[in-house]
Parts: structure tokens; C-alpha cells; sequence
């Protein structure tokens, strides 16, 4: 199996992890807050496209969906909403918007593309992490390789965390296996 077959595979596992733990809920469901100024549902999953969108083309040089095709003025949320900059009132307030799910499909569809176009070689290529706005420059140590491979195993073990926040969640709302 090859490298970007594994990531694809990991990503499919992914999406199945998220499908099943939003499935079903309510609106008011997806925005429960186990506590005050916590994540809910709905942001956690936001966050899982958001860095899957912004990892995927940071590494290719360009700019993610989220800005290139002006997806936060479609869904009327901020540019830079959600990446660790909302106040807990902000946090308590988010919802996602209903063409959510589209957005959602054309980051997969880009980041599928993408990957099913690297060779082996690539994973070893050296890539500059732009510093997202509002962080210090430079900015901290990275938690992973600046190569292509370290910033999408790094990404696919982010996202994968969040996924099971997001079952962990569920649970707590509705009980085990639920």
C-alpha cells in the first residue's frame, strides 16, 4: 500500500468516526457544551474540515478553500472564526451553518485530489509553515516534521482526537453506544 493510499484510508476512517458521531442530532445536540467555554459538536467538527482545508494547501503553497473561494461569506462566519480565537461567548454561541456539508465535500474532494497525485518521493519534501494570524513569529516549535508526510500524519492524528472528542460527547448526552 502506498503512502498517500494509507492517509486516504486514514481520512475515509475519518469521515466515518465524524458521520457516525453527528448523526442524528438536533441543532441543539451538535451545539451542547459538556461545560462552559468547552467545545461542542458542531465547532469540533468545524475545526476537523478547517485544518484538513488549511494543512492540505498550506503544504501546496496556496490558500485554503475556506479563503480562495470566499467560503466564510457564504456560511457568514468570520475568516479567521474558529482558530482559537473565539470568546467563550462566541464558542457558547456557534452554530453550523446549513450549507455546511457542501463545504465540507469540496475539502474532501480537494484533499483526495491531492493526495491521490503525490508519489512517494514527495512525502519527504520540506515545507514552510506559513504562521496563522495573530500567533507569535516565529512561531513555537512544530509539534511534527515540516515535510509534506510530518504536517498530514500530524493533521490525520489532530483531526482523529477531535473525532473521538465528538463520539465522547455524544456519549455523554446520550448515553453509551448511542
Amino acid at each position: 500500500m502506498e503512502i498517500n493510499d494509507l492517509l486516504l484510508d486514514g481520512l475515509d476512517n475519518l469521515q466515518r468516526l465524524v458521520q457516525k458521531g453527528t448523526s442524528g442530532l438536533t441543532p441543539a445536540e451538535l451545539k451542547w457544551q459538556p461545560r462552559p467555554n468547552a467545545e461542542s459538536i458542531a465547532l469540533l467538527y468545524f475545526h476537523i474540515v478547517r485544518v484538513e482545508d488549511m494543512a492540505t494547501h498550506d503544504i501546496q503553497g496556496k490558500p485554503p478553500i475556506w479563503v480562495a473561494e470566499k467560503w466564510y461569506q457564504k456560511l457568514n462566519i468570520s475568516a479567521d472564526a474558529g482558530m482559537g480565537n473565539l470568546t467563550p461567548e462566541q464558542i457558547a454561541a456557534f452554530e453550523l451553518p446549513k450549507e455546511w456539508q457542501t463545504y465540507a465535500a469540496a475539502v474532501r474532494n480537494s484533499t483526495v485530489k491531492y493526495l491521490k497525485g503525490l508519489k512517494s518521493k514527495d512525502f519527504d519534501r520540506d515545507v514552510v509553515v506559513p504562521t496563522p494570524p495573530g500567533q507569535p513569529v516565529p512561531p513555537p516549535p512544530l509539534p511534527f516534521t515540516p515535510t509534506v508526510g510530518g504536517i498530514l500524519i500530524h493533521m490525520l492524528t489532530a483531526l482523529s482526537a477531535r473525532g473521538g472528542k465528538i463520539e465522547y460527547i455524544r456519549g455523554l448526552q446520550q448515553g453509551k453506544g448511542k
